[in-house]
């Protein structure tokens, strides 16, 4: 299987309505701490990808600042951490979980905006400083903030982060 058969599989779902807002959230406490674990504890991290994860901050506070929508600037920032692991699986499945959160939550009634930059900037410092467990921690931290609204309830209303 390619990919990209993977990746369409998994975004089918997200539109057929087969993964729910809390399947969405629980996949994303599970493997997204450890993700920002693995990346600030290597050695060294791309320094391409860092210029681009602090390039997806700046968006999201351009986005924030003029009031638009800031859901996918921010999951790219995630989707830049699993491209910083290396790991062809959290790559793909983290681009395609940025594809289904577009699917399942449209861009409207985003809270905690500027809590999500503050996070992402926080966890960058994290993996820049090599300190793992600070990522972990921030990134779990992030989610179960995130999980305020990411829920089957947001979903079904149209609210997401």
């Amino acid at each position: 299987m390619s990919n990209e058969f993977v990746s369409d599989f998994l975004a089918k779902a997200f539109r057929l309505g087969g993964v729910s807002g809390g399947a969405f959230h629980d996949f994303r406490m599970a493997v997204e701490p450890s993700i920002a674990e693995m990346v600030a504890g290597r050695e060294e991290v791309s320094g391409v990808l860092l210029a681009q994860m602090e390039e997806s901050i700046a968006d999201a506070k351009g986005l924030l600042r003029s009031d638009e929508p800031t859901v996918c600037t921010n999951m790219d920032f995630h989707v830049l951490l699993a491209e910083a692991t290396g790991n062809m699986m959290f790559i793909v499945l983290l681009r395609t979980l940025r594809a289904g959160l577009t699917t399942v939550a449209p861009m409207t009634k985003e809270r905690f905006r500027g809590e999500s930059i503050e996070y992402h900037e926080r966890i960058l410092q994290a993996v820049k400083n090599r300190e793992p467990a600070l990522a972990k921690d921030l990134m779990h931290a992030h989610l179960l903030q995130a999980g305020e609204v990411v829920n089957a309830d947001d979903f079904a209303a149209g609210e997401g982060q």
